[in-house]
Parts: structure tokens; C-alpha cells; sequence
């Protein structure tokens, strides 16, 4: 059986969920007996890739979305049977995959309307996206409980073509030697909260800092994120405190497991969507992790840390960290790592889209 994977900016991963998925997927499901190709945008490094076929597109997705996903979809719908498609970006062009009898299998994100760096035309996109594809679509993939919800309580007939199957956990979060890799970034072990993030307005940047110096914390707040992007970055950057470390984006993954593994906590203030990946990552590198107090974050960690909803709890919860005995924070560490292991697993999450793929 021939499977395509659109809408990520393809493999290897280097930018963010749907990339690290669509790696994945393209490490486990050759062994199932499945041809797979991987369409992405025209950055990506063209050839095979763990026996899998490489095809990049001529429109970018960050500049051209609307038309990365119509040329990514029909280049898939040639010559391949099912199409797992990341994001609702194609969905009011499913109904040519309908045409050609292609079986679609749609991970649709989180709730991306609600995102504020979309403009308003951006947000009925979306919207529109999202009810074309819940009509076309084959089957729908939810990555939490809650998004999922929302498509059963949105949109009608969605019940029983809807799955809810999360993001997995990066491997190698505990190679070793990995104290040596902080050198680079000019912290050690325990000495940092960290934060990997897009700089965006819904993933609480200004509001985690506001409450880091709040705290008067002694230690550094380490933001790794794409700070030139946009106005909203640079303004942010701008930002000087002795203990306030800005880096651009790390896409080395034992670097970014190495950073995650060695931080004091794990500082997360997204506030819109399902699963998030880094969080997911976060919690197998054994991080404590202080988290946006949302039900997203709440199921992703299984009430597992601590929480804020602004910067004055924020300080509070950074200031009870600094504050709390060590075996309870080892205790916090251990849970997370158990959670990792018996929720995010990649080898069961890709499992679940092949159950999906081989469904009639």
C-alpha cells in the first residue's frame, strides 16, 4: 500500500510537531510494508530518507500555506492510496481525493482559529478548513481529548470517524556526556529555567518573563524561540535583565534534550491547541514543568507540576519550586518520565495511524 504524508515541512524534523511526526512516521511504517512518501516544502533535502521517498514542493508553507497544501495534496493524490495529511490546511480541496477514491486520514491540529497571530481572513480559513474537512476526511485525528470533543460538539457526524491519538517523545533525552553539551549555551546543571517555544502571542512569552523577574528568582531564564519572525519577537527581545538569556531557534535534537534534561524547570505558556510536542518532550527528559493553567496542559501533564495564569502566579509557583524539598521534586521528575513512557510512546502512537491506514 502506497501512503503520502503532507502538510509538514518535511523530514528530517527541524521546526516542530507535524516534522518530528511525519519523521516518524516515515522511521516506523516502512517496516509495516507500507511505501511511504513525504511531501514537504522546498527547504527540505531532497532523496530517499529511511527508505522513504523525499518530494519537495515549490511553495513554501510559511509564506504560500493555502498553496503548499493544494500542491502537496495533488501531488499526493497520483500515486498513492491513502493520504495522512497534517493540519486542516487542505480541507477545501479533500474533495478531490474523494474523486480519485483516495483515503484520507487528517491530524487536525489544535484549535488553530483561536490563534492571535492570525488575522481575521486567516481565522475563516481555518474555520472553513476545518468543516470541509470534517465532511471529506475518511478519518480525523484529534492529538487530546479536548480538541477532539470540540470536532464531536462543532461539527455532526464526526463521532465515530475521530480517534485521538497524541504526539510522541524525541528519543535520546538521556545520552550521555550531555552536561557538556550546556558549554555552547553558558549554563550548567540545575542553574536555568528553560523555554522552547514560537513567538507567539498565545504562547504567553512577555507574560512568562513578567513573572520570572517578578519572582526575583537568582537563577536564568533561558528562551530558545524564532525571535526574528516577527515585530512581536524583536519587541520582546528587546527585553534586558541580568538573568534573561534570548536564543535562537536550536534544532540539534540531543542539544535541545540536553538542555531540557539539565533545567531546573521546564517553563510552558502555550495556551491554545491539544498535545504539545515540547511539553511531551519536556516531561521524557524528567523536567519539572510549570505550565499555562489551561485543560490542554492540564491533560498533557497529567496534573503533573505546577501551574499559572498569569505572571503573579507564575512568581508564586517559581518561588514554591525554588522552595520545595528535593524528594519531592524528584518524585515530580519520575512521574513524568512514567507518563512519557506509558502515554507518548512513538512506536504505539505510529501504530495507531497504521490501524488507521489499514482500515477500510
Amino acid at each position: 500500500m502506497r501512503v503520502a504524508v503532507i502538510g509538514s515541512r518535511g523530514i528530517p524534523a527541524s521546526y516542530g510537531g507535524f516534522e518530528t511526526l511525519a519523521e516518524q512516521l516515515a522511521y516506523f511504517l516502512p517496516a509495516a510494508d507500507l511505501h511511504l512518501t513525504v511531501i514537504g516544502e522546498h527547504q527540505t533535502l531532497p532523496g530517499n530518507y529511511s527508505k522513504v521517498r523525499v518530494i519537495t514542493t515549490f511553495f513554501s508553507k510559511r509564506k504560500f500555506p493555502v498553496l503548499f497544501y493544494l500542491e502537496s495534496l495533488l501531488r499526493s493524490i497520483i500515486n498513492n492510496d491513502v493520504i495522512i495529511l497534517l493540519g486542516v490546511g487542505a480541507g477545501p480541496f479533500l474533495w478531490m481525493a474523494r474523486i480519485f477514491h483516495r483515503k484520507t486520514i487528517t491530524n487536525v491540529d489544535g484549535l488553530e482559529h483561536l490563534r492571535g497571530k492570525y488575522s481575521v481572513l486567516q481565522k475563516w480559513y481555518v474555520l472553513l478548513a476545518q468543516r470541509i474537512t470534517a465532511w471529506f476526511s475518511n478519518w480525523l485525528v484529534a492529538d487530546s481529548c479536548i480538541v477532539a470533543d470540540y470536532w464531536k460538539q462543532k461539527y455532526s457526524g464526526v463521532d465515530n470517524k475521530i480517534s485521538v491519538i497524541g504526539y510522541g517523545a524525541r528519543t535520546g533525552n538521556s545520552t550521555s556526556n550531555t552536561v557538556e553539551l550546556l558549554r555552547e549555551f553558558g549554563v550548567t546543571d540545575n542553574t536555568y529555567y528553560l523555554v522552547i517555544a514560537r513567538i507567539v502571542p498565545e504562547n504567553n512569552i512577555q507574560m512568562i518573563i513578567d513573572g520570572f523577574l517578578q519572582s526575583k528568582s537568582a537563577f536564568t531564564l533561558l528562551i530558545v524561540g524564532n525571535w526574528n519572525d516577527s515585530e512581536y519577537g524583536k519587541l520582546i527581545r528587546e527585553r534586558t535583565a541580568t538573568n534573561l538569556r534570548f536564543l535562537d531557534p536550536v534544532y540539534d535534537n540531543e542539544k535541545t534534550s540536553a538542555l531540557r534534561l539539565h533545567c531546573l524547570a521546564y517553563l510552558h505558556g502555550h495556551s491554545v491547541g491539544g498535545t504539545n510536542p515540547t511539553l511531551v518532550e519536556s516531561l521524557a527528559a524528567a523536567a519539572v514543568t510549570v505550565c499555562h493553567d489551561n485543560p490542554f496542559n492540564r491533560e498533557t501533564t497529567g496534573n503533573i507540576g505546577y501551574f499559572f495564569h498569569d505572571a503573579t502566579s507564575l512568581a508564586e509557583a517559581i518561588h514554591q519550586l525554588e522552595q520545595s524539598d528535593k524528594e519531592l521534586l524528584l518524585s515530580n521528575k519520575k512521574n513524568a518520565v512514567r507518563l512519557a513512557q506509558e502515554k507518548y510512546d512513538w512506536s504505539s502512537i505510529v501504530n495507531a495511524y497504521e490501524k488507521l491506514i489499514q482500515m477500510r
